[in-house]
């Protein structure tokens, strides 16, 4: 784990979310599935909302963490690139859950709870421990979770808001 969270380490992390990113885009361009864009455009969205936020966060002096330290284009790779990627997982399973379910809402919300809670309280935990994590100006690991959880929900309003101007605009052409 040391040398995941070293400047080489991150290095190699960002390249390889650079290539996982570009295999993303590639996987998008298939003529038969515009749909998509769309996951991939709300992912990359909340892509840049993380990296805004964590932005933010070091700025005000709520969030320390190791990768601060690296130089922004490989911040870039983790805090943009990574959580894109991410987030195309995350919406690609709520589409599923859309496809098969009558309440993909809920079942996505109680999966957000019942995977996130847990992986953010341990996640944090270990990072704080190590010394790889801090938080400061009264944040806290509970409002951390609570982050989580705006997180997990934040790219599917996107992607609901962009399917529904996709949606529009193809019923429009076909009025026109």
């Amino acid at each position: 784990m040391n040398f995941v969270q070293s400047p080489s380490g991150g290095i190699i992390m960002a390249i390889g979310w650079l290539l996982a990113y570009l295999v993303v885009l590639y996987w998008a361009q298939r003529p038969r599935h515009r749909d998509r864009w769309l996951v991939v455009i709300a992912a990359t969205a909340m892509g840049a909302i993380v990296f805004l936020v964590n932005l933010v966060a070091r700025a005000v002096g709520w969030w320390a963490w190791w990768g601060y330290t690296l130089p922004l284009m490989v911040q870039a790779g983790l805090l943009l690139l990574g959580p894109s990627v991410f987030f195309v997982f995350i919406l690609t399973g709520y589409r599923w859950l859309v496809a098969h379910n009558q309440r993909p809402l809920l079942w996505y919300g109680l999966i957000g709870i019942a995977v996130l809670v847990p992986f953010t309280v341990l996640a944090d935990l270990y990072s704080i421990e190590r010394g790889k994590l801090s938080f400061g100006k009264g944040y806290t690991l509970w409002q951390d979770v609570i982050v989580g959880q705006i997180f997990i929900w934040i790219p599917v309003l996107i992607y609901r808001r962009i399917q529904h101007w996709y949606q529009m605009s193809l019923s429009n052409r076909g009025a026109g």
